[in-house]
Protein backbone atom coordinates (compact mmCIF):
# COMPACT_ATOMS: atom_id res chain seq x y z
CA UNK A 1 0.00 0.00 0.00
CA UNK A 2 1.51 3.47 -0.55
CA UNK A 3 0.35 6.40 0.74
CA UNK A 4 0.73 9.94 -1.13
CA UNK A 5 2.63 12.28 1.08
CA UNK A 6 3.03 16.09 1.29
CA UNK A 7 6.67 17.08 0.10
CA UNK A 8 8.14 19.55 3.06
CA UNK A 9 8.60 23.45 1.52
CA UNK A 10 11.08 26.02 3.10
CA UNK A 11 9.36 29.23 3.56
CA UNK A 12 12.06 31.20 1.70
CA UNK A 13 11.83 28.71 -1.03
CA UNK A 14 8.25 29.01 -1.29
CA UNK A 15 8.12 32.68 -0.98
CA UNK A 16 10.59 32.82 -3.81
CA UNK A 17 8.37 30.92 -5.99
CA UNK A 18 5.79 32.97 -5.18
CA UNK A 19 7.12 36.29 -6.15
CA UNK A 20 9.09 34.93 -9.24
CA UNK A 21 5.33 33.35 -10.48
CA UNK A 22 7.46 30.35 -11.39
CA UNK A 23 6.23 27.26 -13.68
CA UNK A 24 4.95 24.43 -11.64
CA UNK A 25 5.14 20.87 -11.61
CA UNK A 26 4.41 20.26 -15.56
CA UNK A 27 1.44 17.93 -14.68
CA UNK A 28 -0.58 20.90 -12.66
CA UNK A 29 -0.26 24.19 -14.24
CA UNK A 30 2.87 25.66 -16.09
CA UNK A 31 1.79 28.76 -16.70
CA UNK A 32 1.96 28.01 -20.75
CA UNK A 33 3.20 25.35 -22.86
CA UNK A 34 6.50 25.92 -24.47
CA UNK A 35 8.19 23.65 -27.23
CA UNK A 36 12.09 22.96 -27.13
CA UNK A 37 12.70 21.55 -30.71
CA UNK A 38 11.79 25.44 -32.24
CA UNK A 39 8.52 23.95 -33.43
CA UNK A 40 5.88 26.76 -32.96
CA UNK A 41 3.69 25.76 -29.89
CA UNK A 42 -0.49 25.32 -30.74
CA UNK A 43 -2.23 27.92 -29.18
CA UNK A 44 -4.68 26.71 -26.69
CA UNK A 45 -7.82 26.72 -28.09
CA UNK A 46 -6.32 24.78 -31.31
CA UNK A 47 -5.16 22.29 -28.51
CA UNK A 48 -8.45 22.29 -27.32
CA UNK A 49 -10.22 21.19 -30.93
CA UNK A 50 -7.37 18.78 -31.28
CA UNK A 51 -8.59 17.33 -27.73
CA UNK A 52 -11.52 15.50 -28.73
CA UNK A 53 -9.60 14.53 -32.21
CA UNK A 54 -10.79 10.93 -33.21
CA UNK A 55 -6.89 10.08 -33.56
CA UNK A 56 -6.08 9.08 -29.82
CA UNK A 57 -2.59 9.65 -30.52
CA UNK A 58 -3.41 13.60 -31.52
CA UNK A 59 -5.96 13.77 -28.90
CA UNK A 60 -3.54 12.49 -25.96
CA UNK A 61 -1.02 14.98 -26.85
CA UNK A 62 -3.42 17.80 -27.15
CA UNK A 63 -5.32 16.19 -23.06
CA UNK A 64 -1.17 16.47 -21.75
CA UNK A 65 -0.12 20.29 -23.34
CA UNK A 66 -3.52 21.75 -22.32
CA UNK A 67 -3.38 19.72 -18.38
CA UNK A 68 0.35 21.37 -18.16
CA UNK A 69 -1.17 25.23 -19.06
CA UNK A 70 -2.75 25.19 -15.65
CA UNK A 71 -6.27 26.39 -15.48
CA UNK A 72 -5.71 28.04 -18.48
CA UNK A 73 -5.93 25.36 -20.15
CA UNK A 74 -9.57 23.78 -18.93
CA UNK A 75 -10.77 27.30 -19.71
CA UNK A 76 -9.92 26.74 -23.08
CA UNK A 77 -11.38 23.61 -23.05
CA UNK A 78 -14.71 25.36 -21.86
CA UNK A 79 -14.56 27.81 -23.76
CA UNK A 80 -13.66 26.25 -27.36
CA UNK A 81 -16.30 23.31 -26.27
CA UNK A 82 -19.36 25.58 -24.67
CA UNK A 83 -22.03 24.85 -26.49
CA UNK A 84 -21.14 20.74 -26.45
CA UNK A 85 -21.09 20.84 -22.56
CA UNK A 86 -24.64 23.07 -22.19
CA UNK A 87 -25.97 20.49 -24.14
CA UNK A 88 -24.11 17.60 -21.71
CA UNK A 89 -25.32 19.97 -18.57
CA UNK A 90 -29.06 20.41 -19.94
CA UNK A 91 -30.44 18.14 -22.42
CA UNK A 92 -31.01 15.21 -20.25
CA UNK A 93 -33.45 16.92 -18.52
CA UNK A 94 -35.82 16.86 -21.37
CA UNK A 95 -34.64 13.76 -23.42
CA UNK A 96 -36.93 11.03 -23.24
CA UNK A 97 -35.36 7.64 -23.13
CA UNK A 98 -34.33 7.10 -26.67
CA UNK A 99 -32.82 10.85 -27.02
CA UNK A 100 -31.13 9.93 -23.47
CA UNK A 101 -29.40 6.84 -25.03
CA UNK A 102 -28.40 8.83 -28.01
CA UNK A 103 -26.99 11.18 -25.64
CA UNK A 104 -24.92 8.48 -24.09
CA UNK A 105 -23.95 6.58 -27.36
CA UNK A 106 -22.36 10.00 -28.81
CA UNK A 107 -18.79 9.07 -29.87
CA UNK A 108 -17.95 12.76 -30.01
CA UNK A 109 -19.54 13.94 -26.61
CA UNK A 110 -17.67 10.81 -25.04
CA UNK A 111 -14.47 11.55 -26.54
CA UNK A 112 -15.19 15.57 -24.75
CA UNK A 113 -16.29 14.10 -21.55
CA UNK A 114 -12.89 12.26 -21.85
CA UNK A 115 -10.70 15.10 -23.01
CA UNK A 116 -12.01 17.72 -19.87
CA UNK A 117 -11.90 15.21 -17.23
CA UNK A 118 -7.96 14.36 -18.34
CA UNK A 119 -7.43 18.13 -18.34
CA UNK A 120 -8.92 18.61 -14.82
CA UNK A 121 -7.92 15.81 -13.46
CA UNK A 122 -11.68 15.36 -12.29
CA UNK A 123 -13.91 12.32 -13.64
CA UNK A 124 -17.07 14.21 -14.88
CA UNK A 125 -15.66 17.53 -15.21
CA UNK A 126 -18.04 19.01 -17.25
CA UNK A 127 -20.71 19.14 -14.90
CA UNK A 128 -18.24 21.34 -12.71
CA UNK A 129 -15.55 22.96 -14.62
CA UNK A 130 -13.02 22.36 -11.63
CA UNK A 131 -9.01 22.60 -12.36
CA UNK A 132 -7.61 20.22 -9.89
CA UNK A 133 -3.83 20.34 -9.01
CA UNK A 134 -2.46 16.70 -7.91
CA UNK A 135 0.79 18.05 -7.10
CA UNK A 136 0.37 20.06 -3.63
CA UNK A 137 4.07 21.81 -3.78
CA UNK A 138 2.15 23.01 -7.36
CA UNK A 139 -0.74 23.88 -5.20
CA UNK A 140 0.88 25.88 -2.77
CA UNK A 141 2.65 28.01 -5.18
CA UNK A 142 -0.20 28.86 -6.48
CA UNK A 143 -1.59 29.61 -2.96
CA UNK A 144 0.99 31.73 -2.08
CA UNK A 145 0.79 33.41 -5.74
CA UNK A 146 -2.93 34.08 -5.87
CA UNK A 147 -3.45 34.68 -1.61
CA UNK A 148 -6.16 31.80 -2.06
CA UNK A 149 -5.82 28.88 0.46
CA UNK A 150 -5.65 24.87 -1.16
CA UNK A 151 -8.91 23.07 -0.83
CA UNK A 152 -7.25 19.81 -0.52
CA UNK A 153 -9.87 16.52 -1.09
CA UNK A 154 -7.96 13.11 0.64
CA UNK A 155 -9.79 10.29 -0.66
CA UNK A 156 -9.44 6.53 -0.98
CA UNK A 157 -9.16 5.40 -5.10
CA UNK A 158 -8.69 9.15 -8.12
CA UNK A 159 -10.99 11.61 -8.44
CA UNK A 160 -10.24 10.89 -12.25
CA UNK A 161 -11.67 7.97 -11.86
CA UNK A 162 -15.25 6.45 -12.38
CA UNK A 163 -14.78 3.84 -9.04
CA UNK A 164 -13.25 6.21 -6.88
CA UNK A 165 -14.62 5.67 -2.85
CA UNK A 166 -18.71 6.23 -2.41
CA UNK A 167 -18.69 9.45 -0.93
CA UNK A 168 -16.15 11.15 -3.18
CA UNK A 169 -18.87 10.52 -5.84
CA UNK A 170 -21.55 12.07 -3.95
CA UNK A 171 -19.19 14.86 -4.24
CA UNK A 172 -18.75 15.44 -8.00
CA UNK A 173 -21.77 14.74 -8.41
CA UNK A 174 -24.15 16.62 -6.15
CA UNK A 175 -21.71 19.05 -4.70
CA UNK A 176 -18.81 20.68 -7.28
CA UNK A 177 -21.44 21.06 -10.29
CA UNK A 178 -23.78 22.87 -7.59
CA UNK A 179 -23.66 27.16 -8.45
CA UNK A 180 -23.30 28.22 -4.78
CA UNK A 181 -20.61 25.15 -4.46
CA UNK A 182 -18.93 26.31 -7.53
CA UNK A 183 -19.08 29.94 -6.43
CA UNK A 184 -17.52 29.17 -3.08
CA UNK A 185 -14.57 27.00 -4.47
CA UNK A 186 -13.91 30.09 -6.79
CA UNK A 187 -12.13 31.69 -3.63
CA UNK A 188 -9.46 28.19 -3.02
CA UNK A 189 -6.84 26.39 -5.18
CA UNK A 190 -8.39 22.93 -5.38
CA UNK A 191 -6.24 19.95 -4.85
CA UNK A 192 -6.63 16.22 -4.50
CA UNK A 193 -4.56 13.10 -3.29
CA UNK A 194 -5.68 9.83 -2.78
CA UNK A 195 -5.16 8.20 0.81
CA UNK A 196 -4.96 4.73 -1.06
CA UNK A 197 -6.78 2.75 -3.65
CA UNK A 198 -10.47 2.25 -2.95
CA UNK A 199 -11.67 -1.39 -2.66
CA UNK A 200 -13.69 -2.87 -5.21
CA UNK A 201 -15.86 -5.82 -5.23
CA UNK A 202 -17.45 -7.27 -8.63
CA UNK A 203 -20.30 -9.93 -9.26
CA UNK A 204 -20.34 -11.38 -12.77
CA UNK A 205 -23.73 -11.62 -13.95
CA UNK A 206 -22.47 -15.02 -16.15
CA UNK A 207 -23.51 -13.29 -19.23
CA UNK A 208 -20.95 -10.93 -19.77
CA UNK A 209 -22.50 -8.01 -17.44
CA UNK A 210 -20.72 -7.42 -14.08
CA UNK A 211 -21.67 -4.98 -11.39
CA UNK A 212 -18.60 -3.33 -9.90
CA UNK A 213 -18.95 -1.55 -6.55
CA UNK A 214 -16.44 -0.06 -3.71
CA UNK A 215 -16.96 -1.15 -0.76
CA UNK A 216 -15.14 0.99 2.13
CA UNK A 217 -13.69 4.25 2.47
CA UNK A 218 -14.01 7.88 3.31
CA UNK A 219 -12.78 11.22 2.32
CA UNK A 220 -12.47 14.62 3.63
CA UNK A 221 -11.81 18.17 2.50
CA UNK A 222 -8.71 20.18 3.93
CA UNK A 223 -8.37 23.58 4.23
CA UNK A 224 -4.55 24.38 3.87
CA UNK A 225 -2.41 27.52 4.15
CA UNK A 226 0.15 27.87 1.34
CA UNK A 227 2.43 26.44 3.75
CA UNK A 228 0.37 23.31 3.65
CA UNK A 229 -0.58 23.42 7.22
CA UNK A 230 -4.32 22.25 8.01
CA UNK A 231 -6.30 25.23 8.92
CA UNK A 232 -9.73 23.40 8.92
CA UNK A 233 -10.88 20.29 7.85
CA UNK A 234 -14.90 19.21 6.29
CA UNK A 235 -15.37 15.91 6.53
CA UNK A 236 -17.73 13.39 4.82
CA UNK A 237 -21.04 14.29 2.96
CA UNK A 238 -22.62 17.98 3.60
CA UNK A 239 -25.71 19.45 1.58
CA UNK A 240 -24.45 22.08 -1.24
CA UNK A 241 -25.56 24.85 0.76
CA UNK A 242 -23.96 23.63 4.18
CA UNK A 243 -21.23 22.78 2.27
CA UNK A 244 -20.93 26.10 0.49
CA UNK A 245 -21.47 27.67 4.01
CA UNK A 246 -18.46 25.88 5.55
CA UNK A 247 -16.32 26.73 2.38
CA UNK A 248 -16.89 30.46 3.51
CA UNK A 249 -16.39 30.24 6.85
CA UNK A 250 -13.05 28.46 5.71
CA UNK A 251 -12.37 31.02 3.91
CA UNK A 252 -12.66 33.52 6.39
CA UNK A 253 -10.95 31.55 9.12
CA UNK A 254 -8.21 31.75 6.55
CA UNK A 255 -7.63 35.30 5.78
CA UNK A 256 -8.06 36.10 9.88
CA UNK A 257 -5.67 33.94 10.82
CA UNK A 258 -3.26 33.72 7.48
CA UNK A 259 -3.41 32.03 4.13
CA UNK A 260 0.26 31.77 3.77
CA UNK A 261 1.61 30.97 7.15
CA UNK A 262 -1.59 30.69 9.50
CA UNK A 263 -0.74 31.50 13.01
CA UNK A 264 -1.54 28.39 15.45
CA UNK A 265 -3.00 29.88 17.90
CA UNK A 266 -5.32 31.87 16.00
CA UNK A 267 -6.42 28.68 14.28
CA UNK A 268 -6.97 27.16 18.07
CA UNK A 269 -9.67 29.86 18.58
CA UNK A 270 -11.62 30.06 15.77
CA UNK A 271 -12.07 26.41 16.42
CA UNK A 272 -12.97 26.94 19.94
CA UNK A 273 -15.58 29.20 18.73
CA UNK A 274 -16.68 26.97 16.30
CA UNK A 275 -16.96 24.44 18.50
CA UNK A 276 -19.12 26.72 20.78
CA UNK A 277 -21.50 27.35 18.06
CA UNK A 278 -22.21 23.79 17.47
CA UNK A 279 -22.82 23.21 21.42
CA UNK A 280 -25.36 26.03 21.08
CA UNK A 281 -26.86 24.68 17.95
CA UNK A 282 -27.27 21.11 19.60
CA UNK A 283 -28.43 22.77 22.77
CA UNK A 284 -31.34 24.46 20.64
CA UNK A 285 -32.55 20.97 19.80
CA UNK A 286 -33.87 20.77 23.12
CA UNK A 287 -35.22 17.41 24.45
CA UNK A 288 -35.24 15.80 20.91
CA UNK A 289 -31.91 15.09 21.18
CA UNK A 290 -29.33 13.61 24.21
CA UNK A 291 -27.56 16.19 26.13
CA UNK A 292 -24.14 17.78 24.42
CA UNK A 293 -21.95 15.76 27.23
CA UNK A 294 -24.21 12.60 26.31
CA UNK A 295 -23.44 13.45 22.32
CA UNK A 296 -19.84 13.68 23.41
CA UNK A 297 -19.52 10.76 25.27
CA UNK A 298 -20.31 8.67 22.22
CA UNK A 299 -16.74 9.45 20.78
CA UNK A 300 -15.05 5.77 22.12
CA UNK A 301 -11.82 5.43 21.48
CA UNK A 302 -10.91 3.64 18.10
CA UNK A 303 -10.66 0.14 18.55
CA UNK A 304 -7.13 -1.49 17.41
CA UNK A 305 -8.43 -3.12 14.28
CA UNK A 306 -11.59 -1.41 14.07
CA UNK A 307 -13.94 -3.76 11.04
CA UNK A 308 -15.41 -2.39 7.84
CA UNK A 309 -18.68 -2.88 9.50
CA UNK A 310 -18.02 -0.57 11.75
CA UNK A 311 -16.49 2.10 9.58
CA UNK A 312 -19.50 1.66 7.15
CA UNK A 313 -22.45 2.98 9.29
CA UNK A 314 -20.58 6.29 9.76
CA UNK A 315 -21.89 8.11 6.74
CA UNK A 316 -25.72 7.58 6.07
CA UNK A 317 -25.51 7.53 2.17
CA UNK A 318 -22.33 5.86 2.03
CA UNK A 319 -23.65 3.15 4.20
CA UNK A 320 -26.90 2.74 1.85
CA UNK A 321 -24.61 1.58 -0.61
CA UNK A 322 -21.73 -0.03 1.14
CA UNK A 323 -24.29 -2.92 3.28
CA UNK A 324 -25.65 -4.75 1.38
CA UNK A 325 -21.61 -5.73 -0.21
CA UNK A 326 -20.46 -6.22 3.22
CA UNK A 327 -23.27 -8.51 4.15
CA UNK A 328 -22.57 -10.14 1.27
CA UNK A 329 -19.13 -10.73 2.28
CA UNK A 330 -19.52 -11.96 6.08
CA UNK A 331 -22.00 -14.17 6.05
CA UNK A 332 -22.80 -13.74 9.35
CA UNK A 333 -22.00 -10.46 10.09
CA UNK A 334 -21.91 -8.91 13.91
CA UNK A 335 -25.08 -6.29 14.07
CA UNK A 336 -23.86 -2.95 12.65
CA UNK A 337 -23.38 -0.56 15.58
CA UNK A 338 -26.85 1.29 16.59
CA UNK A 339 -26.75 5.07 16.66
CA UNK A 340 -28.80 6.35 19.34
CA UNK A 341 -29.76 9.44 17.70
CA UNK A 342 -32.88 9.84 15.09
CA UNK A 343 -31.06 11.64 12.36
CA UNK A 344 -33.70 12.29 10.15
CA UNK A 345 -35.86 13.68 12.89
CA UNK A 346 -34.21 16.67 13.11
CA UNK A 347 -35.28 18.34 10.51
CA UNK A 348 -35.15 22.18 12.22
CA UNK A 349 -31.75 22.73 12.48
CA UNK A 350 -31.79 21.20 8.26
CA UNK A 351 -31.45 24.78 6.67
CA UNK A 352 -31.69 25.32 3.34
CA UNK A 353 -32.43 21.19 2.53
CA UNK A 354 -34.88 21.59 0.02
CA UNK A 355 -34.70 18.92 -2.58
CA UNK A 356 -34.09 21.65 -5.41
CA UNK A 357 -31.01 23.15 -3.75
CA UNK A 358 -29.48 19.68 -3.45
CA UNK A 359 -30.54 18.25 -6.17
CA UNK A 360 -29.60 20.46 -8.42
CA UNK A 361 -30.64 20.62 -12.12
CA UNK A 362 -27.27 20.06 -13.02
CA UNK A 363 -27.16 16.88 -10.46
CA UNK A 364 -30.24 15.45 -12.07
CA UNK A 365 -28.39 15.54 -15.49
CA UNK A 366 -25.30 14.25 -14.76
CA UNK A 367 -27.65 11.44 -12.98
CA UNK A 368 -29.40 10.62 -15.79
CA UNK A 369 -25.86 10.50 -18.01
CA UNK A 370 -25.13 8.21 -16.00
CA UNK A 371 -27.88 5.61 -14.98
CA UNK A 372 -29.60 6.07 -18.18
CA UNK A 373 -32.69 6.44 -16.20
CA UNK A 374 -35.38 8.71 -16.65
CA UNK A 375 -37.66 7.83 -14.16
CA UNK A 376 -35.33 8.21 -11.68
CA UNK A 377 -37.53 10.56 -8.89
CA UNK A 378 -37.80 7.62 -6.26
CA UNK A 379 -34.00 7.28 -6.60
CA UNK A 380 -33.27 11.13 -6.02
CA UNK A 381 -35.59 11.55 -3.60
CA UNK A 382 -34.36 8.57 -1.39
CA UNK A 383 -30.34 10.32 -1.84
CA UNK A 384 -31.94 13.70 -1.11
CA UNK A 385 -33.34 11.83 2.20
CA UNK A 386 -29.91 10.30 2.96
CA UNK A 387 -27.96 13.69 2.27
CA UNK A 388 -29.86 15.91 4.62
CA UNK A 389 -28.91 13.02 7.62
CA UNK A 390 -25.39 13.14 6.64
CA UNK A 391 -25.43 16.77 6.37
CA UNK A 392 -26.92 17.39 9.72
CA UNK A 393 -24.48 14.40 11.45
CA UNK A 394 -21.35 15.02 10.12
CA UNK A 395 -21.82 18.54 11.42
CA UNK A 396 -22.27 17.71 15.01
CA UNK A 397 -20.08 14.45 14.94
CA UNK A 398 -17.25 13.78 12.40
CA UNK A 399 -16.92 18.22 12.10
CA UNK A 400 -17.27 18.65 15.80
CA UNK A 401 -14.52 16.33 16.35
CA UNK A 402 -12.03 18.00 13.84
CA UNK A 403 -13.36 21.34 15.57
CA UNK A 404 -12.11 19.86 19.48
CA UNK A 405 -8.56 18.70 18.14
CA UNK A 406 -7.75 21.96 16.07
CA UNK A 407 -8.63 24.09 18.98
CA UNK A 408 -6.02 22.55 21.17
CA UNK A 409 -2.98 24.24 20.23
CA UNK A 410 -1.03 21.13 21.36
CA UNK A 411 -2.28 19.31 18.77
CA UNK A 412 0.15 18.85 15.31
CA UNK A 413 -2.00 20.45 12.24
CA UNK A 414 0.55 19.35 9.35
CA UNK A 415 -1.06 17.53 7.25
CA UNK A 416 0.39 13.74 7.39
CA UNK A 417 0.01 14.03 11.40
CA UNK A 418 -3.49 15.00 10.83
CA UNK A 419 -4.30 12.91 8.06
CA UNK A 420 -3.15 9.51 9.96
CA UNK A 421 -5.20 10.15 12.86
CA UNK A 422 -8.78 11.29 10.83
CA UNK A 423 -8.16 8.31 8.68
CA UNK A 424 -7.51 6.08 12.36
CA UNK A 425 -9.51 7.95 14.99
CA UNK A 426 -12.39 9.05 13.07
CA UNK A 427 -13.09 6.97 9.85
CA UNK A 428 -11.78 3.96 11.04
CA UNK A 429 -9.65 2.75 8.37
CA UNK A 430 -5.90 3.07 9.73
CA UNK A 431 -3.59 2.93 7.19
CA UNK A 432 -2.01 0.26 9.65
CA UNK A 433 -4.63 -2.47 8.33
CA UNK A 434 -3.77 -2.91 4.77
CA UNK A 435 -7.07 -4.90 4.42
CA UNK A 436 -9.44 -1.71 5.64
CA UNK A 437 -11.20 -3.72 8.30
CA UNK A 438 -12.25 -6.39 5.68
CA UNK A 439 -10.37 -9.46 6.50
CA UNK A 440 -10.84 -10.29 10.18
CA UNK A 441 -7.94 -12.19 12.53
CA UNK A 442 -9.92 -15.10 13.43
CA UNK A 443 -12.21 -16.17 10.20
CA UNK A 444 -10.82 -17.51 7.64
CA UNK A 445 -12.67 -18.74 4.44
CA UNK A 446 -10.17 -21.42 3.80
CA UNK A 447 -8.76 -20.04 0.98
CA UNK A 448 -5.15 -18.90 0.01
CA UNK A 449 -4.42 -15.31 0.93
CA UNK A 450 -1.92 -13.96 -1.71
CA UNK A 451 -0.29 -10.05 -1.67
CA UNK A 452 1.35 -7.80 -3.80
CA UNK A 453 5.56 -8.16 -2.96
CA UNK A 454 5.98 -5.99 -0.13
CA UNK A 455 2.71 -5.71 1.90
CA UNK A 456 1.46 -7.28 4.91
CA UNK A 457 -0.78 -10.08 5.16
Amino acid sequence: MTIARSKALLPLSLALLAACGSATDARDGAPEASATDGSEVASLPALAAQAVDADEAIASRAIAALREAGPAGLEAMMTTHADAIARLRTAPLSADRDQLDALRDDADLARLRTALDGVAAQRDAFASGLYWYTDLDAARIEAARSGRPILSLRLLGRLDEEASCANSRFFRWLLYPSPEVRAALAGYVLHWSSERPAPHVTIDMGDGRTIERTITGNSVHYVLDASGRVIDAIAGLHTPADFAARLAQAQALAERCGVRFADRACVATEHAQALARTRSAWEALGTTVPSWDALVAMDVPAPAAPTALAAMPLTIGKAAIEMPLLRILEPQPPAAPVDPIAWDRLTTFWLGADYDRVITDGARALARLKTGRVDDGPMLLATFRRTVQDSVRNQFTLDRRLHAWLAAPEVANDFDTLNTRVYAELFLTPASDPWLGLRGETDWDVLEVTTPSGTQN
